[in-house]
């Protein structure tokens, strides 16, 4: 059997295939990101979401072949890195070969089916990761989501809340979101907004939920809203271009860039100004083939020398 683990910053997808790319099982656990939990912590919930898919399925970890567990930050500090791919490992059945990879590589080996492209992945974070048909792996952003993840739900959230804080200054016009956030919060007046956001700002999960009041905003026609999305589409552009440009990929076609993440559920308003961004560059933007969960199950399967075809 294969099994994957796709970690984002909020939660983690757990799937559980056949040789032949057969699902068995899946399951949904809490995010395996180290940075927020601790090494500990990853190891427990990886020990878990392995139980809880051997128990839907009814199969043994005996069978286990290639395991793919996609971690955020990994490699990003070597150190830690390497205590993260021991833990990692201990967890699983030694007859297993255990691939721990940055969570990006799933999305990108999902995303274009294990070919050569570029993956531009946008959910609580953000970053690009390209391969070319050398195997050559390039990634740009994702450094920290203190002075990184741009276009990022994370972003997003901290995006909306300045524009609500502009919205009740008068430096924006009042839209859709100012009434959306003093609702939901069950705000009086918008100062007692402030102690809501700083403690938002504390957490990227919950962060990046308050996008969806931006959302909310931008589809009911908040202008401003929707600027903050062709902004986000700007960013995410350039993560995409910064691989692309180091990146052996053949002329004589445009290459392939996939999008994946949870954010891209937002629909034109993120994919129509990324496509206009993109437009004057020989890349065309396409759907995602598959999931990173399922991503991480292909790479096992290469990993193993299984035919990519036959998973397709």
């Amino acid at each position: 059997m294969l099994l994957s683990f796709d970690g984002g910053g909020s939660k983690t997808a757990v799937q559980l295939c056949d040789l032949q790319g057969r699902v068995l099982a899946e399951e949904t656990i809490d995010t395996i990101d180290y940075g927020q939990i601790g090494i500990p912590q990853v190891a427990a919930r990886l020990k878990a979401g392995l139980n809880a898919v051997l128990r839907r399925s009814g199969k043994e970890e005996k069978a286990l072949a290639g395991i793919t567990v996609g971690l955020p930050r990994l490699g990003e500090i070597p150190a830690e890195s390497r205590d993260l791919e021991q833990a990692v490992r201990e967890v699983f059945p030694a007859t297993a070969r255990v691939f721990p990879v940055n969570d990006v590589v799933c999305a990108m080996y999902g995303a274009l089916g294990g070919r050569p492209g570029i993956c531009l992945l946008c959910g609580t974070g953000s970053m690009a990761m390209g391969m070319d048909e050398q195997g050559a792996i390039v990634r740009a952003g994702g450094w920290s989501h203190i002075f990184s993840d741009q276009g990022s739900g994370y972003w997003l959230g901290l995006q909306a809340m300045a524009l609500f804080a502009k919205e009740a200054d008068g430096m924006a016009k009042k839209g859709p979101l100012y009434s959306l956030v003093l609702d939901r919060f069950g705000a009086a007046e918008p100062m007692a907004m402030v102690a809501v956001f700083e403690k938002l700002a504390a957490s990227r999960k919950e962060t990046a939920a308050l996008q969806r009041l931006l959302l909310q905003a931008a589809q009911a026609g908040d202008r401003e809203a929707q600027r903050l999305y062709e902004a986000a589409a700007q960013e995410l552009a350039q993560l995409v271009l910064a691989v692309y440009r180091r990146l052996k990929l053949p002329k004589d076609a445009p290459a392939k860039a996939a999008f994946a993440g949870g954010m891209f559920h937002v629909g034109a308003l993120l994919t129509t100004p990324l496509q206009q961004t993109l437009a004057g560059w020989k890349i065309e933007l396409v759907s995602p083939r598959f999931s990173p969960v399922a991503g991480g199950i292909l790479y096992a399967a290469m990993q193993l020398g299984c035919q990519a075809e036959a998973l397709s």
